[in-house]
């Protein structure tokens, strides 16, 4: 071996060396440290909303949060009907894109709807999956696009398959962009805080007769507009 080579492949042992010494130091645990008041903000957050049912709204949230993960990276790995609205998303920029996307993340609780017209039950907290539908919304269009808090979904739209969101789903499961850091999240916290009071309100103003049927009604309609409009527009995209 040439004295080249050598010097060639000892500068490759240590670039690996400090890669693996790097991805050591990002961890689920020091991740959590990082962002302890965004997690004591959400796990208060929880409780204030489902405090007869913690374990249940603990339950749901986490569910919630790694399905997030799951149906967005897969939504990445192929190309179909289901995934075409989310594609479009990255690749425009214009009204339309937004709308789409808008609907798409607010008619997540239609599936938990039709479970229950078809069960009549929700084994979910119905309050805690419209908290994980205004958290994540609010997150990805107000704090990611429109406030531009940090770049970790910018390298997400620049790079696809990674930074995938949330940020501890990326370390768990090795989606991390650039992979030696840790996102603070402490930008969550006004969102937590303002969607918790909002479904407080709700949740009280639901004891009364007839604004909660009326609220439920009318979220119903929502809902079903959010998924009609995603339905034709994936079938327009995907088919045009």
């Amino acid at each position: 071996m040439t004295e080249d080579k050598k010097i060639n492949l000892k500068k490759k042992v240590k670039e690996l060396e400090h890669k693996i010494k790097q991805l050591e130091e990002v961890t689920v645990g020091k991740s959590i440290i990082k962002n302890i008041w965004t997690w004591i903000t959400i796990l208060i957050a929880i409780y204030c909303i489902t405090p007869n049912q913690y374990g249940k709204g603990i339950l749901t949230y986490f569910i919630l949060f790694f399905s997030s993960y799951y149906l967005h990276i897969e939504s990445h790995k192929v190309d179909t009907i289901f995934t075409v609205l989310h594609r479009y998303h990255h690749d425009h920029t214009n009204l339309f894109s937004n709308l789409i996307q808008y609907s798409l993340e607010l008619s997540i609780p239609t599936i938990f709807l039709i479970i229950y017209y078809i069960s009549g039950t929700i084994l979910l907290d119905k309050w805690i999956i419209l908290f994980s539908t205004l958290f994540y919304s609010t997150i990805h269009n107000i704090n990611y696009g429109y406030l531009h808090v940090n770049n970790v979904h910018t390298l997400h739209h620049e790079h696809v398959m990674t930074n995938i969101g949330p940020d501890l789903c990326d370390i768990i499961f090795g989606t991390k962009h650039p992979d030696d850091t840790i996102e603070n999240t402490n930008h969550y916290i006004p969102n937590v805080i303002i969607i918790t009071i909002g479904i407080l309100w709700l949740k009280h103003m639901c004891l009364y007769e007839p604004f909660n049927t009326l609220f439920f009604k009318y979220g119903c309609y929502f809902l079903l507009s959010c998924f009609l409009c995603c339905l034709f527009s994936s079938i327009f995209l995907f088919y045009r």
